[in-house]
């Protein structure tokens, strides 16, 4: 017991327990005063495009209308704040809608899926300007959102949502991969590997070596024996210091944890499950 309390005693470990109650207490404050918060994701893809390597007289056409190319886009928006996004607080003067360039052509939209039926979204080509899509819906309770698919011309392949709600300072969030030009290739392959990370699995593992590290380091410093203080004497010599191994250990496990926490809270940013258009 004396040289746990001996182990507690060391500066260093008063530093790192206050920073981690700092770290929290931060966290603690945000998460309460978080408010209302909408984010919107974007998965698009290229059904059929025109490209160097097609011949100049071959056309597309839909629904009888000669078009560049045709791109479908999934779009999720969501309630990730902790209070309720109220129709009357969206700002008249600049309602939600789904923009995108002033040349592209709006083919096709659909309401796929809803958390909450009774949040009655509605979508509607803006009658001004043909490139928009008019969002309005009676509510949005935290974690409450709706996945919209739209079929454009758009070569940017990401629209964007915006809009101004009050109290929302922050405006709307896109919280998905970064907006590129990037061939469909590529954004396949890439939706492919943000699938794997989003599964957590990585993140779990690297969360259970960080902590594996440090539990090892406290276990050193308090004085615990064990196969990994041999293996450091062995290779250092047996004058170590068990007091910088076990520093080692925390220092070295430390980025581990923070990672694996930082991932999770990105990823807890990630829209409900049953809006998930795949």
């Amino acid at each position: 017991m004396q040289t746990f309390f001996s182990f507690l005693n060391q500066g260093w470990i008063g530093v790192l327990i206050g920073l981690i109650g700092i770290v929290i207490g931060i966290y603690s404050h945000r998460k309460a005063t978080m408010g209302a918060r909408l984010n919107y994701n974007i998965k698009s893809s290229e059904i059929i495009g025109a490209n160097n390597d097609v011949s100049d007289e071959i056309e597309i056409y839909y629904r009888g209308v000669s078009v560049p190319r045709v791109i479908k886009s999934y779009i999720v928006l969501w309630n990730s704040g902790n209070k309720t996004v109220d129709k009357k607080e969206v700002v008249p003067g600049d309602p939600l809608k789904i923009l995108f360039q002033q040349e592209s052509k709006i083919m096709n939209y659909n309401i796929l899926k809803q958390t909450n039926p009774v949040n009655n979204v509605q979508l509607n080509n803006n009658k001004t300007n043909g490139n928009e899509i008019d969002i309005d819906f009676e509510y949005l309770d935290p974690k409450d959102g709706f996945l919209v698919e739209v079929l454009h011309t758009d070569d940017e392949v990401y629209p964007s949502v915006v809009g101004s709600v009050k109290g929302m300072t922050q405006g709307i969030n896109y919280v998905g991969p970064k907006k590129s030009k990037n061939s469909a290739f590529f954004i396949s392959f890439k939706r492919a590997v943000d699938k794997t990370i989003n599964s957590g699995a990585f993140f779990k593992i690297t969360l259970a070596v960080g902590i594996l590290a440090n539990v090892i380091g406290i276990l050193i410093g308090v004085g615990v024996e064990g196969y990994v203080l041999e293996s450091f004497k062995k290779e250092f010599g047996e004058g170590t210091d068990p007091t910088i191994i076990s520093l080692v250990m925390i220092v070295a496990g430390s980025p581990y944890i923070i990672m694996s926490l930082t991932a999770f809270r990105v990823m807890g940013k990630r829209f409900p499950k049953e809006l998930d258009p795949e």
